[in-house]
């Protein structure tokens, strides 16, 4: 269980953590680590294969944010969950793709409480809850076979990025378990109740403001989403804020029409900015994902119009998301606290 713990540390940034942490710290390991998983993509990337290349880049980032673990054991658990990525993405679009909206809101709504209930008790639920449930989300924007090819690509990554933190000699320093108390409420019922609201408004109202991508718009409440309110205002904001300029710095490097080996290294020198800076108080990897997702989903685009107005989608999308995850992971506890005070005051007297 403690292994399953530790792998869950920078993912979900407890705020102890970032108040210690610098503003900007890069670690030599970790971006030597997402140089060589830049290997393949590099190369496909140089070859011609732009959207091969940017996937698989995309693929690495869910195992190559946990870190080179400290022995071997641990780092092949790093991987084999990181995997869970990309089953939850073809989930999405093997399953619920083809539901109606109306259903496919149900369904997150169930799977998102009972992530919330089993993480109280088991860790399989804190993985839920990390990687399955935001990437069931992302898998539901795309139709079954484009699903099935990316979630296999997520899986890749991380498998190849397991290989490569096999490089590292192993270490005898443990990690910290302390942050998976970030996904796990006191209360996981009403915090089930909450999440899976979060997921299901989100999802309705995200396939009414953007029909192309669907399910963006819960992808980025879900990532906001926590436990602790005074986590998600944090994440709110700060994710939002990242999401906004790696759309914009996307939307400004397709308009430039770069040359292959350009964009080959300009891709890979952001892999390896994100992931060596995983360990900063700013949240980076927010900025280089949506980077590398608008650049993937706009390199072929040569209507400026047509790039401009996606880029201002998908901005909408995050901003729509953090709203919502603010809602239900700020505004409506906080009332539930004040509407308990005043029951308790009440019977008091």
């Amino acid at each position: 269980h403690s292994t399953v713990f530790s792998i869950l540390i920078v993912m979900n940034k407890n705020i102890g953590a970032k108040n210690q942490a610098k503003n900007i710290v890069f670690s030599k390991t970790d971006g030597f680590h997402a140089a060589l998983n830049m290997i393949p993509s590099f190369i496909l990337i140089l070859s011609g294969n732009l959207t091969a290349g940017i996937a698989f880049a995309l693929g690495t980032i869910p195992a190559s944010q946990l870190g080179v673990a400290p022995n071997r054991k641990k780092r092949v658990i790093f991987s084999l969950i990181s995997c869970v990525f990309g089953l939850g993405i073809i989930g999405g679009s093997l399953v619920l793709h083809n539901m109606s909206i109306w259903l496919a809101a149900i369904v997150f709504f169930i799977v998102a409480f009972l992530a919330s209930v089993i993480a109280a008790k088991k860790p399989i639920g804190i993985v839920m809850l990390a990687f399955f449930l935001p990437a069931l989300a992302v898998g539901y924007s795309y139709n079954p076979s484009v699903g099935l090819g990316l979630g296999l690509v997520f899986i890749l990554g991380s498998l190849w990025s397991g290989m490569t933190s096999m490089l590292w000699p192993e270490s005898k320093i443990q990690n910290s378990t302390d942050g998976a108390k970030a996904f796990v409420s006191s209360n996981p019922k009403i915090y089930g109740v909450l999440l899976g609201l979060t997921a299901s408004v989100a999802l309705v109202l995200g396939t009414n403001i953007d029909p192309v991508f669907i399910g963006w718009t819960a992808t980025s409440a879900l990532l906001i989403m926590r436990p602790l309110s005074g986590m998600v205002g944090l994440r709110g904001l700060a994710r939002t804020l990242s999401t906004i300029l790696g759309t914009l710095l996307a939307i400004i490097t397709v308009q430039l029409d770069l040359p292959v080996l350009v964009t080959a290294l300009l891709v890979s020198l952001m892999m390896i900015f994100i992931i060596g800076t995983r360990l900063s108080r700013w949240y980076i990897v927010p900025m280089g994902t949506a980077f590398l997702i608008l650049t993937l989903q706009l390199y072929e685009e040569q209507n400026i119009n047509a790039i401009r107005q996606l880029g201002y989608s998908r901005i909408l999308d995050n901003i729509l998301g953090a709203a919502i995850a603010l809602f239900f992971g700020l505004l409506v506890p906080l009332l539930l606290m004040k509407f308990q005070k005043k029951s308790s005051n009440k019977q008091v007297s």
